[in-house]
């Protein structure tokens, strides 16, 4: 009975064993989207190409000005290809490039605006999806998944995973703020592995990878205030700041937006209002370091963000890889000019000088 009942046990978990190899996705990072089968593989026309979302294809209108400054001593010019489209995320752009036949030998990298427009997991899942990604932050896990991918099929716990084809999933789900907090913490997490395998990818292929940071109007202020950071008590303390500022008394307006600001709970339209008041005593440092709270505790995902931001910088330079800071381009602008034409793109003149910018790191990068 004994021996009946302990093979039966070996059965079942054979079962299961088998069941599960047989089920579960292998993944290094846990995504928890997958994309259907891979589409023929295309031939890029061009060594240089610039991937992204509407940023990039912003950019790519300007490729013009990089192709004539890395080929003036050059009797053929260096053609760049534009595969930035509206509406990509960084999932997309990954698998733009794994369906090249071969890799370019420079990929542009401006993107992270649009990382919120397709929907990528199920938020009841959210619990789930951060404890995998917990396992696979620690360098131990990661270095045990490079040697032995297929144990990522018994170590990450299943989620309802989101296949996606050719065609844009886009959310149109109004989510609680709770919830849309929790999802972009999620989102982060997605990015953040999605970058480094970005990196990966590139370097494992020889091609020259340059990150790219991406601006936002500071004069846009966020869409909207999560309901957690908010109540009428500073709903009316903002407005007697703004009273006071009305009165031209900025000094007294500064130092009641400082104290709001650091006795209320991540509030976006506090930072912004301290953060216009900062700006017009010129106390620019200020205003630049509350911005980047504006646009990271918006309880609406609109545009780039302060933490999209710093996830990029934090991989290039973790992994040693080329960038051009745009962001922190245009807040040394500040106070200038007209940054920005509307409330995503800046000004061409501002896209004219990041493209020599960038001419000027290719030449140093291919010896030109």
């Amino acid at each position: 009975m004994a021996q009946k009942s302990f093979l039966l046990i070996i059965l079942i978990l054979a079962f299961y064993v088998y069941h599960k190899w047989q089920s579960t996705p292998t993944q290094y990072a846990p995504y928890p989207y997958k994309f259907k089968e891979l589409e023929n593989k295309i031939k890029p026309n061009s060594p240089i190409m610039i991937f992204g979302d509407r940023m990039g294809a912003r950019f790519g209108n300007f490729k013009e000005i990089i192709t004539q400054e890395i080929s003036q001593d050059l009797t053929k010019p260096i053609e760049i290809d534009v595969a930035a489209k509206d509406q990509y995320g960084l999932h997309r752009t990954i698998q733009d490039i794994k369906n090249l036949s071969q890799f370019p030998k420079v990929i542009i990298y401006h993107g992270g605006s649009q990382e919120f427009i397709e929907f990528l997991f199920y938020t009841g899942d959210a619990s789930t999806i951060l404890k995998n990604f917990e396992l696979f932050e620690d360098p131990k896990m990661k270095t045990l998944l490079l040697l032995f991918p297929e144990l990522s099929k018994f170590l990450y716990k299943p989620t309802q995973m989101i296949e996606i084809s050719k065609e844009l999933i886009i959310d149109n789900n109004k989510y609680a703020d709770f919830h849309f907090q929790q999802r972009s913490e999620i989102q982060y997490k997605i990015y953040h592995a999605e970058i480094e395998e970005l990196i990966k990818m590139a370097r494992e292929n020889d091609s020259i990878l340059i990150l790219t940071t991406t601006p936002t109007n500071p004069n846009i202020g966020p869409k909207l205030s999560c309901a957690n950071s908010n109540n009428d008590d500073i709903q009316n303390q903002l407005k007697n700041i703004n009273q006071t500022v009305k009165t031209g008394d900025l000094k007294t307006a500064y130092q009641q937006a400082t104290l709001l600001k650091y006795t209320s709970t991540g509030n976006a339209e506090v930072y912004f209002v301290f953060q216009k008041i900062a700006e017009s005593l010129n106390r620019f440092d200020e205003a630049k370091e509350a911005h980047n709270y504006v646009t990271a505790l918006d309880c609406q995902a609109w545009r780039m963000n302060s933490i999209f931001n710093q996830i990029i910088r934090k991989a290039a330079s973790e992994n040693d890889v080329i960038l051009y800071d745009f962001d922190l381009y245009m807040k040394d602008q500040w106070g200038k000019n007209t940054l920005f034409m509307d409330d995503i793109y800046p000004q061409d003149l501002y896209y004219q000088s990041m493209a020599k910018n960038i001419s000027h790191m290719l030449k140093k990068l291919l010896n030109l």
